[in-house]
């Protein structure tokens, strides 16, 4: 590293400046671990380049995984450095896509440097890491959002453009939440392959667990089955995953339950009425929410009905769940709770506000009173003093 440092050729030099970083020189780990040559012959440029001391040179990506597997495929070794990370990655990778094309000879495809870089490797949770959650989509879009690099393999380009404007890249780029899924948590990681068919529901499944529970006992699971079709990427999109909300639902124009049923079946039916339930609760609440607070800002403690109306959204939340569910029985049944709970909080804040207008008219009559009054006191006074003027 003390000779590569001086070398005017960057090329030559920038590997041994970025081994400062990197993790396994942090663990004791040298050029020779990788490169092989004597170590011992630091004064020898040519004994410890030779062939005969086991120098390997540069490994080339089909070599790559190998080498770098001669250490992270070994339980015991792994262990003494750090016992959480798999020694498994050589097998998945060998499953991937990347790595099916790599044993054929591609060496374009992806291989171990090409996502945790060369020299100056930094562990997974490290910010700057290329493999650090937040990162994981640009790592991936370097290969993946270069039309050229792609074409002989016939993928789309648009992934991370799709990507970048979804709730989870939004979630994951803008506000750096780094439990929202990049592209490893929907492919994986070492052994990645595009979710098919069958398993794109599951993935999604893994954080939208009761949404998944709901659709895979509805009768779209065997009606997506049976046409071939993913549950949840047929309504959601995938790597364009927008917030859903209402105008999803219902047979309005834009709404996805309209590109599938037509107006005169029992599916068009059942869309208008889970629809409806949904505006009718989400508007009680609006209304009462209107209320709730009409009655705060006039000084009325509403605490109890503050926690009715919460449950009420609560209600209207599951409700919006329960749409999975594509049952007007399920979504009846939350929406008939939340509204439960909204007319308790509207008759609480009613009542609030019935007190109100009592206290004001209270008010009033009494500031009359008191006017009432102090003019007869007023009078009784200058009465009093012209009999004394009298007098």
């Amino acid at each position: 590293m003390s000779c590569h440092q001086e070398i005017p050729d960057e090329r030559l030099s920038a590997p041994a400046k970025g081994m400062e970083h990197d993790v396994h020189t942090k663990h004791g780990f040298s050029c020779s671990d990788c490169h092989g040559g004597d170590r011992s012959a630091v004064d020898d440029f040519v004994a410890a380049h030779s062939d005969s001391r086991g120098f390997k040179g540069s490994p080339d990506a089909l070599t790559e995984p190998g080498l770098c597997a001669g250490c992270h495929s070994d339980p015991v070794f792994m262990k003494k450095y750090n016992p959480n990370i798999g020694v498994d990655q050589l097998s998945l990778f060998r499953t991937s896509v990347h790595g099916i094309k790599n044993s054929q000879g591609d060496t374009k495809v992806a291989h171990c440097t090409s996502c945790h870089g060369v020299h100056g490797i930094r562990s997974s949770d490290d910010p700057l890491s290329p493999v650090y959650p937040v990162n994981v989509p640009t790592t991936c879009s370097k290969c993946h959002s270069d039309e050229t690099y792609m074409e002989p393999y016939r993928v789309p380009t648009d992934q991370m453009s799709e990507y970048s404007t979804s709730v989870h890249g939004n979630a994951l780029l803008e506000e750096g939440e780094r439990t929202a899924p990049a592209c490893n948590d929907c492919h994986g990681n070492h052994g990645a392959v595009p979710p098919g068919i069958a398993s794109v529901s599951e993935v999604c499944g893994q954080c939208h667990s009761a949404q998944l529970a709901l659709f895979s006992a509805s009768p779209h699971k065997e009606a997506h089955e049976a046409m071939d079709l993913p549950a949840c990427e047929v309504c959601h999109g995938n790597h364009e995953v927008t917030r859903p909300d209402d105008s999803m639902l219902g047979v309005s124009e834009g709404a996805v339950c309209a590109e599938c049923h037509d107006e005169d079946s029992s599916g068009h039916a059942v869309a208008s009425k889970l629809r409806e339930l949904i505006d009718g609760l989400r508007e009680k609440h609006e209304s009462v929410a209107a209320l709730v607070n009409t009655a705060e800002q006039a000084g009325m403690t509403m605490d109890e009905a503050a926690f009715e109306m919460n449950e009420g959204r609560s209600a209207l939340l599951r409700a919006r769940t329960a749409v999975h569910a594509f049952s007007v029985e399920a979504v009846e049944m939350e929406v008939g709770s939340g509204q439960e709970h909204l007319l308790k909080a509207e008759t609480s804040a009613s009542a609030a506000l019935s007190e109100i207008s009592l206290r004001r008219k209270w008010f009033v009559g009494l500031a009359i009173l008191g006017v009432v009054m102090a003019l007869a006191l007023i009078r009784k006074m200058r009465d009093a003093d012209r009999a004394v003027l009298r007098g």
